[in-house]
């Protein structure tokens, strides 16, 4: 187990060799390499903003952006999807208590794309929502074991964008991600057809803009109180 950000910050950058001699590989892949993948969730980067009451690290944003430079200047196609993946574990932590319990209870991390763009829309149903829609911009479904999407939801006046995590098994990736740079992101789009969604696991992104989500009362780390889009834009 990790008792501080150094030492993960250690483990990524004995990863450097390897991630820069598979570099090309990515890029002609199209997605990050596997074995790259593999090692990078074995240092267990991705917990690095799960909350602590789930086992997580709830390491600093200075050492986040650390380790985003390590691994860009070794391939930023890789950093880009790493990056990203690491901070939807802080997204999930902004949820509500139930959906927390749900998700990092089954798994100390996820491994998610975030494309939270209003693409879909959502039907609401007993228990939750129907949701539908194709999102671009799927940077890190290649290695996913769970997706968030934006998503309108129907009928409702003035109109509501909310963010549905969903697991990996309820989308389909559509092959769209044909670039000439950072082709190894492998951001291919994410399609969702009629998957119920149970409501605890849909979460308002005007609270999320804010700062003023469930997760800021449930965890005493400032990050948990931060607004949305200064975070997501490190």
């Amino acid at each position: 187990m990790l008792t501080n950000e150094q030492q993960l910050i250690e483990s990524i950058q004995s990863l450097v060799p390897m991630i820069e001699e598979n570099a090309a590989e990515a890029e002609r892949g199209r997605k990050p390499v596997d074995s790259v993948m593999q090692a990078i969730e074995k240092t267990q980067a991705y917990r690095y903003f799960v909350p602590k009451k789930y086992d997580g690290f709830e390491f600093s944003l200075e050492g986040f952006m650390q380790l985003g430079m390590i691994l860009g200047a070794a391939d930023i196609s890789t950093a880009w999807v790493v990056t990203f993946c690491m901070e939807h574990n802080w997204l999930i932590g902004l949820y509500n208590q139930e959906a927390q319990d749900h998700i990092f209870g089954k798994h100390p991390y996820i491994i998610a794309p975030g494309a939270l763009a209003p693409r879909g829309v959502a039907t609401p149903v007993e228990g939750g929502f129907r949701l539908t829609g194709q999102w671009q911009w799927g940077t890190g479904v290649m290695h996913a074991n769970w997706v968030m999407v934006g998503a309108l939801t129907e009928g409702a006046d003035p109109p509501e964008l909310c963010m549905y995590a969903l697991p990996i098994e309820q989308a389909e990736i559509i092959d769209t991600w044909q670039m000439s740079g950072m082709a190894g992101t492998g951001s291919n789009d994410i399609a969702i057809k009629d998957a119920f969604v149970p409501g605890y696991l849909r979460q308002q992104l005007t609270d999320m803009r804010a700062g003023d989500s469930p997760g800021a009362a449930i965890h005493k780390t400032a990050t948990y109180r931060m607004p949305m889009l200064p975070v997501l834009g490190l």
